[in-house]
């Protein structure tokens, strides 16, 4: 009785020895490895493709409109991005122009024009990435400066300066390779010019007053 009950104590010790073992050491579970790091995700870290500025000039009026005598325009198109389709368009501008002509008295002049002018706008793109076609409101202001130098030192030159407000409405389609872009766009516009009718005349030389067409071609870089 005695040694029977000395073996079943003795299994017992060694069947919780067994036991002990087997939890202390989760290898026998496993193939000996340690486990694995768990991996730390930076959502933040995740960038995005598509570009949140571009700046782009308009070739075509420099290759073009200098062709007409005396007449330069500088313009420029920047566009910042506010979401996957939407952005705002900034064109700041500079227009020139000077010849030779007559009054309504026949006397020569030397006509000189000068526009500063800023169009600003809202830009929709019916597909993401801001790519393809698209849509734009833009509001437009100019400042100018109409001088007439008269050849007769008998009469008196004139200079006179004033504002014009207009909108404009545009669709196109831009286009992006790496980081280059360019963009075509048409729209109609409407100015309204606050200079004296007498000098009008001249200010539609170099920009348009009233409804008219307006047609921009860019490339340029984005960023």
């Amino acid at each position: 009785m005695k040694k029977t009950f000395l073996a079943l104590v003795m299994l017992g010790a060694l069947v919780s020895a067994s036991f002990a073992q087997v939890v202390d050491d989760p290898s026998k579970y496993t193939s000996g490895a340690p486990a694995p790091a768990t991996p730390n995700v930076t959502i933040n870290h995740v960038a995005s493709s598509e570009p949140i500025f571009a700046i782009s000039v308009h070739p075509v009026s420099l290759i073009f409109y200098p062709l007409f005598k005396d007449y330069l325009p500088l313009m420029l198109t920047l566009e910042g991005n506010i979401n996957s389709n939407a952005s705002i368009i900034t064109r700041p501008y500079f227009k020139t122009k000077s010849w030779d002509g007559e009054d309504e008295n026949r006397r020569k002049i030397d006509f000189d024009v000068n526009v500063f002018g800023i169009s600003e706008g809202f830009r929709y793109y019916f597909n993401r990435g801001h790519l393809g076609m698209y849509t734009a409101i833009h509001a437009i202001y100019e400042y100018a400066k109409v001088e007439r130098d008269y050849e007769d030192k008998r009469s008196k030159d004139v200079k006179e300066t004033g504002n014009s407000l207009g909108l404009a409405m545009y669709v196109g389609n831009k286009t992006i390779w790496g980081h280059f872009t360019s963009s075509f766009d048409i729209g109609a516009t409407y100015t309204n010019t606050y200079l004296s009718k007498k000098y009008r005349d001249d200010l539609e030389e170099v920009s348009s007053v009233g409804v008219d067409f307006d047609v921009n071609y860019t490339i340029g870089f984005t960023f």
